[in-house]
């Protein structure tokens, strides 16, 4: 027999589909009263979800994509641009396939691309604040010149009468008349974009997630200052992977406060390390220059801790399609950093930000030529910032 297919789904009473005669009337209001100000910006990039579960994914790049952050990754042929594929730093694309994401999970993508986010679980929460926050994303402010925050929901379906569980989405207007807010559904295959009372969506978001056993909640994402500075939020080094490890990790650095590198090298010690933190595969054909680089720049700092000299390595070398990480047939290779290395950024990535520029920029550590400027450190503060995304934001998933 075959499989039952399904084409979307009606929506229930609780919500007006934007197309429809009430759902322009209610746009027009909105649009009247300057409740509008995400929708442009949002309309322009909105997409519909490459999988039934990548609602968290495919929000997140329509709003990087609004918010014009340039991934300094290639899309497709020339061209920049963000798409699904590339929010892997957190969690595995297959495992995003089979369960979908986290709240703890988006918050962690979202900072890994670089952006400011501000977290709210409902439970926290009041219905007054959640208004407060949607008036901020929404409302037209004519001194501003672009859309600088956008708004996230992750809420359950389930309270607004609408099939299947937990949802993320982004929120593009509101209409102060209705009290209701405009959802840019991406699983448009199922439900388009619609209006929903505001108090309803709140109510939404207050259900347990059992996954974390905390309730679910709403997220402001605007870009970093650090963003802003050209931070480049992607790892030229790693691929990191989302671990209990990392919460285990998290919990022994609670206990070492302040921590030292030699006790980050004894909990390390006893660890897979890349495991959870791979070395990258690239192309043996590619310019590995900024790559080198920093390794021989992690060289050298290494060379100043008699701990880490002493530390019997686990060189990871560049030995090509030989390794368990390996799995392009295009003769590629691992980049070649070593287990010393790599401890070495775990320790900068425990540290406080500001200690992390001290030891970074001591001035009696000089490399060679290529490996004394700034941008070769300011790799590396962002190789540890993403390590620590990974520190902070891990759960026992």
């Amino acid at each position: 027999m075959a499989k039952r297919s399904f084409y979307r789904r009606e929506l229930p009473k609780t919500c007006i589909w934007l197309s429809s005669n009430e759902g322009r009337n209610v746009f027009k209001s909105a649009l009247d009263q300057g409740g509008l100000k995400s929708f442009f910006p949002l309309i322009e990039q909105h997409v519909t979800q490459a999988e039934p579960s990548y609602c968290g994914l495919s929000t997140l790049i329509v709003i990087l994509n609004a918010l014009a952050v340039d991934p300094k990754r290639r899309w497709k042929g020339g061209w920049r641009w963000y798409d699904e594929t590339m929010l892997n730093c957190c969690v595995e694309l297959e495992e995003v396939k089979r369960k979908g994401i986290t709240f703890q999970t988006f918050t962690c993508l979202a900072k890994c691309q670089g952006l400011d986010v501000r977290t709210k679980y409902a439970s926290e929460s009041s219905l007054e604040e959640f208004r407060d926050v949607v008036l901020l994303t929404c409302k037209d402010d004519s001194s501003a010149q672009m859309n600088d925050v956008f708004l996230v929901v992750s809420y359950s379906r389930k309270v607004i009468g609408q099939t299947g569980s937990g949802h993320f989405a982004p929120v593009a207007g509101y209409d102060p008349k209705s009290d209701s807010i405009l959802i840019l559904d991406t699983a448009r295959f199922k439900y388009g974009s619609h209006w929903v009372p505001l108090p309803l969506i709140f109510e939404a978001m207050q259900p347990i997630d059992v996954d974390t056993n905390k309730s679910r909640g709403f997220v402001l994402l605007s870009v970093s200052k650090e963003l802003e500075c050209s931070f480049l939020p992607t790892s030229i080094l790693f691929k990191i992977q989302q671990s209990s490890v990392w919460l285990q990790y998290r919990a022994f650095m609670e206990e070492h406060t302040p921590i030292t590198l030699e006790e980050v090298i004894s909990f390390w010690k006893s660890q897979d390390l890349f495991e959870i933190l791979i070395p990258k595969l690239v192309s043996t054909h590619n310019s590995l220059s900024q790559t080198n680089e920093v390794i021989e720049l992690l060289k050298v700092f290494c060379q100043k801790y008699p701990s880490l000299i002493s530390l019997n390595e686990k060189n990871i070398n560049c030995t090509c399609c030989s390794s368990r990480h390996c799995t392009s047939k295009s003769n590629p290779c691992i980049i070649p950093i070593d287990f010393v290395e790599s401890i070495f950024v775990i320790y900068l990535a425990s540290l406080p930000v500001s200690l992390r520029s001290e030891v970074l920029y001591d001035a009696s550590i000089t490399g060679t030529a290529g490996t004394n400027n700034d941008v070769t450190r300011e790799q590396i503060l962002r190789e540890s910032q993403l390590i620590r995304y990974a520190i902070d934001f891990s759960t026992a998933e």
